[in-house]
């Protein structure tokens, strides 16, 4: 049975990370398409009070990709003139 040391086990595999590491970087780069989307839930801002077009602006400014609105909000929207 051969025996190998962890440091023997801990430098080859080092050593063999290295070789990939170095052989991944010279080819094309891989595109992967991302496989979630980030929400913000409204509740995050609640305490600052602000209106719902301004929390979708700064949603959309700090690149989420969706929001989570509470009924509230939409109701307060709809009640000041605002169009669904």
């Amino acid at each position: 049975m051969l025996k190998t040391s962890r440091r023997e086990l801990f430098v080859s595999s080092v050593a063999s990370a290295a070789v990939l590491l170095e052989s991944s970087a010279s080819s094309q780069p891989v595109m992967v398409k991302e496989q979630f989307k980030y929400s913000l839930n409204t509740s995050t801002l609640m305490g600052h009070k602000l209106p719902i077009t301004k929390i979708i602006e700064i949603a959309s400014k700090a690149g989420y990709n969706a929001i989570e609105p509470w009924i509230r909000e939409i109701d307060e929207y709809v009640k000041g003139g605002g169009s669904l």
